[in-house]
């Protein structure tokens, strides 16, 4: 018998899916989260299934909506940066301003942390250091490459300004608006 036979599947043969129609998964989770769900399903008038469902399709969506991948956790660490200052205060940023403060301090140094040059950009700030340099000389298409880095890096940190600024802006007005005074 030289004849090689493939090895059968174990179980029921897993159907296409279509729309609408819920597929059942297999998890183990700790008795506390199991302890929310069923408070949440029973607050929200479902099943635990239900629950746990719309939980995940939820987190799913949520992470598209923050840009997904390092977009998502780059936020969400920021989101924690805020709550874990808040706990400790024991106030809001929003009301408190020494709480602000903390978190405008934590955001600060954890946005530089995120943002740290990636190793294999650094030999363009090493670059542009050097080219302003007196007596240091470097050939001209390195020198076009770094006033080209410095434009673009110009344009983005302006951007990121007008954006940030915007967005204050509105909130501002949102506030302004919707408080009345």
């Amino acid at each position: 018998m030289t004849e090689v036979t493939a090895k059968r599947a174990r179980g029921r043969p897993r159907s296409t899916p279509s729309e609408g129609k819920r597929y059942s998964i297999s998890t183990n989770v700790s008795a506390d989260t199991r302890t929310k769900l069923e408070l949440s399903a029973d607050r929200n008038g479902q099943s635990l299934a239900k629950e746990a469902d719309d939980r995940i399709r939820q987190s799913l969506l949520d992470d598209e909506a923050l840009g997904g991948g390092a977009t998502a956790h780059a936020l969400r660490t920021l989101a924690g940066v805020i709550w874990h200052i808040e706990k400790k205060h024991k106030k809001s940023w929003v009301e408190d301003y020494y709480t602000a403060l903390a978190v405008q301090t934590a955001l600060a140094q954890s946005v530089s942390t995120i943002f740290a040059p990636n190793p294999h950009q650094l030999d363009e700030f090493v670059l542009v250091d050097l080219v302003d340099r007196p007596g240091f000389h470097v050939p001209a298409k390195i020198s076009e490459q770094v006033k080209e880095h410095e434009r673009l890096r110009e344009a983005a940190v302006m951007l990121g300004r007008s954006v940030g600024l915007g967005t204050i802006v509105k909130s501002k007005l949102g506030k302004d608006t919707s408080g009345g005074a």
